[in-house]
């Protein structure tokens, strides 16, 4: 949501485009599993749906409903309400940030690329940055 929201919050409403169309549907799929199959919401601990062994007409998996129309409301506003809130909070955090933002970009405006190091030293003038793990093999 990252993408859609720095255009919110950067840009403006009517500068938001098609490109978060992907991250959209990723995330609006990854909710319906939340709320369907891994019993992640107010509708409870239920597996709402499954998936059915056989392939039809070259389809993907088909997925049966085993739940009645008032459920799927139910679900259906449960996605939505997790949908919601995952963009809420990325334009809360793009706003909480706007200031090292903002300096990334001219940053990178004048010289294209920056290393890790370079942009954690920067983020570190403005948040708490946790130092970085480093890997050392054991022998």
């Amino acid at each position: 949501m990252g993408g859609r929201a720095a255009e919110e919050v950067i840009f403006g409403d009517a500068e938001i485009t098609t490109g978060a169309s992907n991250d959209l549907m990723q995330l609006t799929g990854m909710a319906r599993q939340m709320v369907t199959r891994f019993g992640m919401s107010d509708l409870g601990p239920l597996s709402l749906e499954s998936q059915q062994g056989e392939v039809f007409l070259g389809r993907d998996w088909t997925t049966r409903s085993e739940y009645s129309e008032d459920i799927a409301v139910r679900i259906d506003a449960q996605v939505r309400s997790i949908v919601q809130h995952c963009y809420d909070d990325a334009c809360r955090i793009m706003r909480e940030n706007r200031e090292v933002i903002d300096r990334l970009v001219d940053l990178l405006i004048e010289k294209e690329t920056i290393d890790g190091d370079e942009f954690r030293q920067i983020v570190s003038e403005y948040a708490n940055v946790p130092e970085k793990e480093r890997y050392v093999p054991q022998l």
